[in-house]
């Protein structure tokens, strides 16, 4: 049975496939609050679990949990060309010394491409802490959970397994969007937008940068960085949520928004938007166009409603790159496949290989024959 926490729709799903004897199971419910983070997806899952719809579950002999992509991180290490045991080696030193709190992470690593010269080692990781917040959540209430898997990896283990090209998908939701680059069964990016249709659409908002939408925020960090530069003042939330944006740095904007009015000023944000939201994926698509991935990205598979593929369709002519549109009924058949274990939350960074006693190799004492 499948239990997903799908945080692009602020939905969770719960799906089954039926039997010649038993009909499938497929039920939803949307809250009105984000899923992104592990107190919210409990909060969610304790909701959940009172409906009678939701019954199945503490029946269910295995059930296989969906997360969301917040918190899977990316990554590569260049290594020297190793064997491949050794190489394993020097990446896993890496890994320590780049993340001191290593043996908090769930971590998964495999040579992505080797020459001569050297080993190019891809690895995905993500906080051990939310994803066994909401595995401990469910175990408390009786309810088996056989397998995990994060939302980008059941993408690319949807497609074609014989598929070893390239692929580009981007979701969209009312509050949130996800873009997803795949190398066959690979997952290589994940990017959160932090916002969806709605920003793009409600013709109020204008966007300084696609990056950051919340530019205010982007001014307290950079003034409280100005003004702290010198002096001993934590970098928190809370001091940087005390610092007038006015004194970070200040972005020029058009004078149309201060001579159009309503309706015209409503669309011209929304192009805006539009423009600032393409040439962000536009420059994800460059960035694995280069090295080391030299993956040619020309099309997006993109669910979305329909006014926002025509807008970004109408963008991309102009630079060659085709959003072909996929039903949402199509975005749920994905989801209702069966959710298989995610290798990433059975692999980890181990403290020590082996430990060895220095003492007795430097005496002689190892390797002498015992009397």
């Amino acid at each position: 049975m499948n239990l997903i926490i799908d945080a692009l729709r602020n939905r969770i799903c719960l799906s089954e496939e039926g039997t010649k004897k038993e009909s499938g199971i497929a039920f939803s419910a949307d809250f009105p609050f984000a899923l992104k983070t592990a107190e919210n997806q409990t909060k969610a899952l304790t909701e959940l679990l009172k409906n009678e719809e939701a019954k199945p579950l503490f029946s269910a002999k295995n059930v296989s949990l969906l997360l969301p992509d917040d918190g899977i991180g990316f990554g590569t290490f260049e290594v020297p060309a190793l064997s491949k045991r050794k190489a394993q080696d020097v990446f896993d030193t890496r890994f320590k010394v780049s993340y001191p709190d290593f043996a908090d992470y769930y971590v998964y690593s495999e040579e992505y491409e080797r020459s001569s010269s050297g080993c190019l080692y891809f690895y995905t990781f993500a906080k051990k802490g939310p994803v066994e917040q909401v595995t401990s959540m469910l175990k408390s209430q009786n309810i088996s959970v056989g397998s995990v898997g994060f939302f980008s990896a059941h993408i690319a283990g949807s497609s074609d397994a014989k598929n070893v090209y390239p692929k580009a998908t981007l979701f969209m939701g009312k509050e949130n969007a996800e873009l997803i680059i795949t190398k066959g069964a690979t997952v290589l990016f994940a990017y959160d937008f932090g916002y969806g249709s709605s920003l793009l659409l409600d013709g109020e908002t204008f966007l300084d940068s696609a990056y950051h939408p919340e530019h205010d925020r982007s001014s307290q960090f950079a003034g409280f960085a100005a003004e702290n530069f010198a002096n001993q003042v934590a970098f928190t939330d809370e001091n940087i949520g005390k610092t007038d944006p006015t004194v970070g740095f200040s972005v020029s904007r058009p004078k149309e928004l201060r001579i159009m009015k309503d309706e015209v000023l409503g669309n011209y944000k929304i192009k805006n938007n539009f423009r600032k939201f393409y040439s962000l994926v536009a420059d994800i698509l460059a960035r694995y166009a280069s090295a080391p991935w030299f993956l040619p990205l020309f099309e997006v598979e993109l669910f979305a409603p329909e006014s926002i593929a025509a807008g970004l369709e109408e963008l991309g002519k102009a630079e060659g790159v085709h959003f072909k549109l996929c039903a949402e009924e199509s975005w749920n058949a994905i989801l209702e496949r069966p959710v298989t274990e995610a290798r990433l939350f059975k692999s980890a960074v181990k403290k020590e290989r082996r430990k060895f006693d220095w003492r007795k190799f430097l005496t002689m004492e190892i390797g002498k024959k015992k009397a």
